[in-house]
């Protein structure tokens, strides 16, 4: 059973109780929103920080990069073979943060080079991941 059909099923389970279901595989708005006011609430002002994803380009990456892009962050993102973002939001995103002055990089290294220069760093918990480049004795 999708998420979607299990949720319609719940509402009409439940009736008079709103359902809202701010999740799809293409967008997670909501985790979004999350991450943007923790990095508010730690950094005050968002314009020219950075937020480095290591993970699949998933629906989470997607509203990360739409929201960071409209809000002036900066996104590295590091995506393993295979696993990048949707090209049509990568467009989108990349357009956005050219209006905001803001930057979305693909990083191919291993990032654990790049980590300590970022303010914000997010690694997905997906089984593409591989956690040996993730280890670094520094």
């Amino acid at each position: 059973m999708s998420h979607i059909s299990l949720l319609l099923s719940l509402s009409r389970a439940i009736g008079s109780v709103p359902v809202i279901n701010a999740l799809s595989d293409l967008h997670h708005p909501l985790q979004t929103l999350a991450d943007l006011m923790t990095l508010q609430e730690q950094f005050g002002e968002l314009n020219s920080l950075t937020v480095t994803w290591i993970g699949d380009g998933d629906n989470v990456l997607h509203d990360l990069m739409l929201g960071c892009a409209l809000l002036g962050v900066n996104v590295h993102l590091c995506c393993p073979p295979g696993y990048e973002p949707y090209q049509g939001v990568m467009n989108m995103a990349q357009k956005l943060a050219s209006a905001s002055g803001s930057r979305i990089t693909v990083i191919c290294l291993p990032l654990f080079i790049y980590a300590h220069y970022y303010y914000y760093l997010i690694i997905s918990s997906s089984p593409s991941i591989n956690p040996e480049i993730l280890i670094c004795e520094c």
